[in-house]
């Protein structure tokens, strides 16, 4: 299970601690959590449209490298 921010994924291991070691911030997935400086993705609502713009950059760069980290690292190994 991937959060936006810290505080998100210590609010679901709260209620489900059985889902240690399976619930991690989309920066922080596959980077070694959590030594992983700023690992929280503001949420850019309410803010100016170049904060939209550095969401969707950094968002896009993110999920880019989780994809790859599933598609390498993570998956069964298939026929590619």
């Amino acid at each position: 299970m991937l959060t936006m921010e810290e505080n998100q994924k210590a609010a679901i291991l709260e209620l489900y601690p059985n889902l240690k070691g399976r619930v991690f911030t989309v920066r922080g997935f596959g980077e070694g959590e959590p030594n992983v400086p700023d690992v929280d993705i503001p949420d850019p609502t309410g803010r100016e449209a170049e904060d939209f713009q550095a969401f969707i950059n950094v968002t896009r760069s993110v999920a880019e490298r989780v994809l790859h980290v599933l598609w390498a690292e993570r998956l069964p190994q298939i026929e590619r």
